[in-house]
């Protein structure tokens, strides 16, 4: 089996090409059998099998890490965002903070979840109150890395520039902070996809990497919680999805 993406709104035809299962959406990651019918190549998703017309589908390529932070009980669906998780009893959508806080110090998220309800109950409650955890705030991401003996400041103040009395994103002073600590910032993503972009649901992504290129035209490399993955995009989609700065710098751990 290999996998592969479909590259347009396409059809999923029956074996025999004569009727349509269903209609796939651009971006779908399939199963490929090998099998081919003239132009149709034979693929499986999500249990069901079928034929898609071979220049419907494109060779998916991973060039950056996977499966970055050990997430157990992971929900079945593989279909659903990795971050989504059984605790509790609950199906947990809410985690991506406490995932970047698993990729900064390097634990699984297991770890930091038996760490936090034992020395930590009532912070615990006030999040998992409902059995349901809530989204996160950058003062709880915060006392989620005291956990592990990490002092942190607020996003705004490392970044603040006082010849303007203010904070923002500038390509260097991102990799200033990088150079010597690590990174957790709000963001916008699609609530399908996962990608980031200008509106959608908040969400935490930690910095990797910022490079230059010519006048702002450089990329940005993040950990994204919800495909447990490293991916990279654009500074300006970056800005356009995070805004105004908001999160935190980690200070004691360099990369």
């Amino acid at each position: 089996m290999q996998l592969k993406w479909i590259n347009r709104f396409a059809p999923l035809y029956r074996d025999g090409l004569k009727s349509k299962i269903r209609d796939l959406p651009q971006g779908t990651v399939v199963e490929t059998s090998g099998n081919i019918n003239e132009r149709y190549e034979e693929v499986l998703f999500d249990g069901v099998k079928g034929w898609i017309h071979t220049d419907d589908l494109e060779d998916y390529i991973r060039n950056f890490p996977v499966n970055c932070v050990v997430i157990e009980n992971q929900t079945p669906d593989l279909c659903d965002f990795q971050q989504f998780v059984i605790h509790k009893l609950h199906k947990q959508v809410n985690l991506c903070g406490e995932l970047c806080v698993c990729y900064s110090v390097g634990v699984s998220l297991g770890t930091l979840l038996d760490k936090w309800e034992l020395q930590l109950p009532s912070f615990y409650k006030r999040v998992f109150g409902t059995g349901k955890a809530r989204g996160t705030g950058s003062g709880e991401l915060r006392e989620m890395l005291k956990l592990f003996d990490r002092e942190s400041v607020e996003l705004t103040t490392a970044l603040f520039q006082s010849h303007i009395k203010r904070s923002r994103y500038t390509m260097k002073g991102l990799q200033s902070l990088l150079a010597t600590g690590k990174v957790i910032v709000s963001v916008h993503i699609d609530g399908t996809t996962g990608l980031l972009r200008g509106s959608g649901i908040l969400h935490w992504v930690a910095l990797t990497r910022i490079t230059s290129e010519r006048n702002g035209q450089g990329m940005v490399t993040y950990y994204n919680p919800a495909m447990n993955c490293v991916e990279t995009c654009s500074w300006n989609e970056f800005l356009l999805s995070a805004g105004q700065p908001y999160g935190i710098f980690n200070i004691l751990l360099p990369f």
